[in-house]
């Protein structure tokens, strides 16, 4: 008699359509491989969205919904964003609720993800506390590298107690990379976590080297990313001015939207750069493949990061990448591109420098060999059933 499937519920921090598309790819991958995967997910709006809704639409209702093989429970109401601790009390006794509807309606699952414990691993110890269900947290917040003083304004002191309860009582504790396990580590620092690295995957089929041929005919660097304080376009820019003034022939394209986009485009016009940088828009997943096969270098700028997809997807078509070392260097290595030092014109200067002189040092072949060997859905998903195999292997005895 055959077993029936291993039951996986899916418990996100934040979900479509406010983000978590990897979330989302995540857990239909795992749909493929022959789990039952549900999804519980509270959707908080701001209160002048849920009036413009209409209250009644979004007065926490909840609705099943079936998405791409997913079963999801929908829950729909308003949050307060001025009052963060609030709406995390909120938000979390909302889940708690959602989960025991989800489980009174499609059984108990064997086994919980988390992703991210800001704040749905909080939800998932209270599950655990009353149904002995296991669970595991998949951390993707890069504020947890704790390197610049951006990453560490976003923790408050009263986030240590909701943590502590959180990850200490977790079976798995899984950042995306190794730069994030001393902050994790650092909420409950007597007790041994149990704790292991799994990256974000990336689809290593779709985003395949090109033929030289396709390069733009002068060298480039590409930017791709929400254009925000977060990813520190605002010191590439001149950075990128003072490298264009020793190297005349250089171009910066940024791909992606966001509230500081008309800031950069003019600081990019007040520094002269109108001719040399390119602001290239919100693109699609093809349009990101068709820029990564004309560039050169790929460069992230950012003050805070965890594991940034965009670079392995430049790593998986052979582009080496430029990143600052909020990026963990189990991510971009020796051999796949330059880590530099966050949050400084002067260190992204030196490393776009670096990068047009050590241009013919990088092997294209070994960088996508290392996207595969490492980002690809194989190796991925292989790692990720052994974490539940350990699990629920503990959990039985």
């Amino acid at each position: 008699m055959l077993k029936p499937p291993l039951h996986v519920l899916v418990i996100p921090s934040w979900y479509l359509p406010n983000g978590g598309g990897f979330f989302k790819e995540q857990s239909e991958e795992l749909k493929k491989r022959g789990y039952k995967v549900g999804v519980v997910y509270v959707e908080q709006n701001s209160l002048r969205e849920t009036f413009i809704k209409g209250l009644t639409k979004q007065y926490f209702q909840s609705k099943v919904c079936h998405e791409n093989g997913l079963t999801v429970l929908r829950v729909y109401g308003w949050g307060i964003p001025k009052f963060e601790w609030l709406q995390y009390k909120l938000w979390t006794w909302l889940m708690v609720k959602s989960v025991q509807r989800y489980i009174d309606k499609f059984g108990k699952p064997d086994l919980m993800h988390v992703h991210s414990s800001l704040w749905g691993s909080i939800v998932a110890a209270k599950i655990k506390q009353k149904y002995k269900i296991p669970y595991v947290i998949t951390e993707h917040r890069g504020r947890f590298g704790y390197l610049t003083n951006m990453a560490k304004s976003q923790f408050k002191p009263w986030y240590k107690g909701p943590l502590k309860e959180g990850i200490s009582n977790t079976d798995m504790l899984i950042p995306v990379s190794k730069i994030l396990i001393k902050k994790l580590h650092s909420f409950v620092p007597l007790q041994n976590i149990p704790t292991t690295v799994i990256p974000n995957i990336v689809n290593v089929n779709f985003f395949t080297p090109a033929k030289e041929s396709q390069k733009d005919q002068y060298f480039t660097f590409l930017l791709i990313a929400g254009l925000t304080p977060v990813k520190g376009v605002d010191n590439l820019i001149p950075a990128f001015m003072k490298v264009l003034k020793i190297y005349p022939n250089i171009k910066l394209k940024i791909g992606g939207d966001g509230h500081q986009k008309v800031y950069l485009e003019q600081l990019a016009s007040d520094l002269n750069g109108n001719d040399s940088i390119f602001f290239l828009g919100k693109l699609t997943e093809e349009q990101v493949k068709e820029e990564m096969s004309r560039t050169h270098f790929f460069v992230l700028s950012s003050r805070i990061e965890a594991q940034p997809v965009v670079t392995c997807e430049s790593m998986s078509m052979g582009v080496p990448v430029l990143a600052t070392s909020v990026v963990s260097d189990d991510v971009v290595t020796s051999e796949t591109g330059i880590l530099v030092d966050p949050d400084s014109v002067e260190a992204l200067e030196k490393g776009l420098i670096e990068a047009i002189k050590r241009k013919d040092q990088f092997d294209s072949a070994k960088i996508r060999q290392f996207a595969i060997d490492n980002f690809s859905y194989d190796v991925v998903f292989n790692q990720i059933e052994s974490v539940y195999d350990e699990v629920l292997k503990k959990h039985a005895n």
